[in-house]
């Protein structure tokens, strides 16, 4: 039964996009791993923040910051 749910029905998008609309910069650090968005999500984010601030991290889950500490700060120090 949980295999077949989706883990988040929280649709954001048109908030975000309200955001980028006050010329907010917004980022996105995301884990391959994490379960939590589908790539449907993950490429609507990706299409209304932009390529250069969206970053997909390998080998991670929700916890990118715990799991790949390293490739967090490296993106994270990066944002100017």
């Amino acid at each position: 039964f949980s295999a077949s749910e989706a883990h988040t029905t929280l649709n954001l998008t048109q908030e975000l996009k309200k955001i980028i609309k006050e010329k907010v910069t917004v980022y996105g650090i995301y884990g391959d791993d994490d379960g939590l968005f589908e790539q449907k999500q993950l490429n609507d984010i990706k299409s209304i923040i932009g390529d250069k601030n969206f970053h997909l991290v390998s080998d991670a889950s929700h916890g990118v910051f715990v799991d790949q500490q390293s490739s967090f700060l490296k993106i994270v120090s990066a944002i100017k």
